[in-house]
């Protein structure tokens, strides 16, 4: 899907099937790899996963979440570099505001 359709996606290890599948029939919303805004996540203490998430719920579903695959625990599997830019990418200065 990346290289034929030019959809930002994470490794083959960590999209999975019904991910693809919902991103293709519409049920997610799929990102073009030439919108994508890239950002370095500092490694430190407080900025984990599950702050990471939380931040990307205080939007509206259509904004982050409706991007993510579902269950969470899917979610939990994308690298963290892949999670930040997506996050950064639909939710823009705020992301970035908020990581430093």
């Amino acid at each position: 899907m990346s290289a034929e359709v030019g959809a930002f996606l994470s490794s083959f290890e960590t999209m999975t099937i019904w991910h693809l599948r919902d991103l293709v029939s519409g049920i997610r919303t799929m990102i073009k790899c030439t919108d994508v805004k890239v950002i370095q996540l500092p490694n430190f203490k407080g900025l984990f996963y599950d702050d990471l998430i939380e931040f990307a719920r205080s939007y509206p579903d259509e904004v982050v979440m409706r991007c993510l695959p579902e269950p969470e625990k899917e979610i939990r599997k994308l690298p963290r570099g892949y999670l930040g830019s997506l996050i950064y990418t639909r939710v823009g200065d705020d992301f970035k505001q908020w990581v430093n």
